[in-house]
């Protein structure tokens, strides 16, 4: 015959007193002798036994008490409240598993216990995890700590074959709007779940996603606005069908997507580019891009920097073949001190060279601490140097001697002029006209798509080579023939010299002939 009689109080005080005495809960009980008379003013042992699932299940909790009876044999204890013989009170999951309360007694004080029996713990003590709850609305931080029940090995191996384990996992969601804690995982959703995305087995560990049908399944990912994908670890997606599927990849925007490991993509309807994979990079990997395509079939860029530090600019430069690859023309301006341009390094690292403006109407070359070469805004250049053409006999082929050159040249006519275009140079000028020179010389004469025609006078030169040599030949052959004249009329004077010394003789010799 049982020694002790007990009821359980299964009722704790209002909740204010409860809020005053944390993590207890009180139990009234009748102690009874063998005889079955009351065990009056009498000092007697109790042991509290809290076991997880059913009545032999595992012990969650313990701890004794030596508590007085009054005249009616009537004693009160704290549960919670005695001496801990293991486990924790404040870490009873009372929210998660049902619980089973067993009471021990020794009539003599000892702790030589008789067990007095095992019942469900029905509505008590759940108002202490009630208390946790007027934290949600009191301002009060709320802290979760996954633990699982004494029966789940965590060292073991094959834990997660533990048929124990499946009260841990999370249950079917199905579709609809939802607000998903999921311990086991780290995880947490908060929006609509769609397609399954958010079934537990689709939820990457300690990932977070919010909107509506979005997916965080890589770890650590993070997922947020209407349709976006965060697959790699440690990725991010956020925006409308936003996918990060590299390795620390983010995709922000609309329908962009980031694809390579430490890839970061922004704006919309990017377009990808590289040879690597998810974890696996690759020098032509783009790992920063401004999408700014205008469709799913018109998928361009802004910028694309790729893994080797080539960045193209603009939206046909998606696979930048330099360092900076730039489609169209780029602007450099005036800061207000100096004119706009780009520096130049050289072999040491030394700023050594710098094209750009040398005043509002000049551009050019400095080079050495000296301008080399500009132009003006009237086309006019000038060279502070030699300027050198490529002319060597090994670069050549079909070459052949000019001919004609001289009498080409003749036909030729010089002209002074004055440019019609008032943003040429308005000074006097002297040259040729193209469509004269291209009569004679057409390999010296180019037309533009226009039908303007341009005149190439360095190649002149040769030809007025030629004519040098040619009348050098004509020179020579005519001084020739002046000699030649010169010498004849030595001969011609000698001969009269020597007729008019002899007519004077002959006219000596004869007076008397003179005289008559």
């Amino acid at each position: 015959m049982k020694m002790l009689s007990f009821c359980m109080m299964l009722v704790l005080w209002h909740m204010l007193a409860l809020a005053q005495v944390p993590e207890q809960f009180s139990f009234q009980g009748v102690a009874r002798k063998a005889d079955g008379k009351l065990a009056s003013n009498a000092n007697v042992g109790i042991r509290v036994t809290i076991r997880s699932e059913n009545s032999s299940g595992t012990v969650v909790y313990q701890e004794t008490h030596t508590v007085q009876t009054n005249a009616a044999g009537i004693f009160n204890i704290p549960i919670g409240g005695g001496t801990v013989v293991s486990g924790a009170f404040g870490n009873i999951s009372w929210q998660s598993f049902p619980h089973f309360l067993q009471l021990e007694m020794d009539p003599e004080g000892g702790t030589t216990y008789i067990d007095m029996g095992t019942t469900q713990l029905l509505s008590v003590p759940y108002a202490t995890q009630a208390k946790e709850a007027t934290k949600w609305h009191d301002g009060y931080p709320v802290v979760q700590k996954m633990q699982f029940g004494p029966d789940i090995d965590i060292n073991d191996p094959d834990v997660v074959n533990d048929p124990d384990l499946v009260k841990y996992l999370l249950p079917s969601i199905d579709e609809g709007n939802r607000l998903i804690w999921y311990p086991l995982k780290g995880a947490f959703r908060a929006g609509s779940s769609v397609n399954g995305k958010w079934e537990g087995s689709e939820m990457g560990e300690y990932s977070a996603a919010f909107g509506s049908d979005n997916s965080a399944k890589g770890l650590a990912s993070i997922a947020s606005g209407v349709g976006s994908s965060a697959a790699g670890s440690f990725s991010a997606a956020i925006g409308f069908d936003a996918f990060a599927t590299g390795h620390t990849s983010t995709a922000f925007g609309f329908e962009t997507q980031s694809n390579y490991k430490g890839s970061f993509v922004v704006g919309m309807f990017n377009a990808p580019q590289g040879s690597g994979g998810s974890n696996a990079p690759s020098a032509d990997d783009a790992i920063f891009q401004v999408g700014n395509g205008t469709a799913g079939n018109n998928k361009s860029n802004a910028v694309s920097v790729l893994r080797n530090g080539n960045t193209g600019i603009k939206l046909d430069i998606d696979s930048p073949g330099y360092p900076l690859d730039v489609g169209g023309r780029i602007r450099t301006r005036h800061d207000g001190a100096t004119t706009s341009g780009i520096h130049f390094n050289n072999s040491q690292n030394v700023v050594d060279g710098f094209m750009g403006m040398k005043t509002d109407a000049q551009i050019g070359f400095w080079i050495n601490n000296a301008w080399r070469f500009w132009i003006d805004n009237a086309g006019n250049g000038t060279l502070g140097g030699t300027l050198s053409q490529g002319s060597d006999r090994r670069l050549k082929r079909d070459i052949t001697p000019l001919s004609a050159s001289l009498g080409r040249l003749t036909g030729l006519n010089g002209y002074h002029y004055y440019w019609k275009d008032k943003e040429r140079d308005q000074s006097l000028q002297t040259g040729l006209i193209a469509q004269d020179v291209e009569v004679l010389f057409p390999e010296l004469v180019r037309t533009d798509e226009k039908g303007f025609k341009s005149l190439n006078y360095m190649g002149l030169i040769p030809h007025l080579i030629e004519s040098v040599k040619e009348l050098a030949k004509q020179n020579a052959r005519l001084e020739a023939e002046n000699a030649s004249f010169k010498v004849d009329n030595k001969v011609f004077r000698d001969q009269l010299t020597s007729l008019e010394s002899k007519l004077d003789q002959l006219l000596k010799t004869s007076p008397d002939r003179t005289a008559k």
